[in-house]
């Protein structure tokens, strides 16, 4: 009989398994055509990008939507330009980003969709 283990949990995971890698493939696969729902997430720290994979994980697998990320509001745009053939439904942003902040970006989101509700 092995004996119990008696680590503790990594600080960086306090226990919750990592399926980083898991969720980062289901995020970073090329958007399906059949699938027009586009969420976008912009934020400039990586932290975030495996936060949002990991909570909407179980919604990527299921396919109920595409969803991208931008480290920056400047990529952000360049990705919505892209993807004028989608129903971007919801934009996830950080406020503070070094270049452009989420409000400046917004308001030029604005400008180029504005079929996109934003508030």
């Amino acid at each position: 009989m092995a004996a119990p283990s008696t680590s503790k949990p990594s600080p960086d995971n306090y226990g919750i398994p990592d399926r980083t890698a898991t969720d980062q493939q289901f995020c970073q696969q090329e958007p399906r055509s059949d699938v027009n729902i586009l969420v976008l997430v912009v934020d400039d720290e990586p932290t975030s990008r495996r936060c949002f994979a990991s909570n909407f994980a179980k919604d990527l697998r299921a396919e109920r939507f595409v969803m991208d990320f931008a480290s920056s509001a400047s990529d952000a745009l360049a990705q919505i330009a892209s993807t004028i053939g989608q129903s971007l439904i919801l934009i996830l942003s950080d406020i503070n980003m070094p270049g452009m902040t989420g409000l400046e970006m917004l308001q030029k989101v604005r400008e180029m969709r504005p079929d996109v509700p934003s508030s």
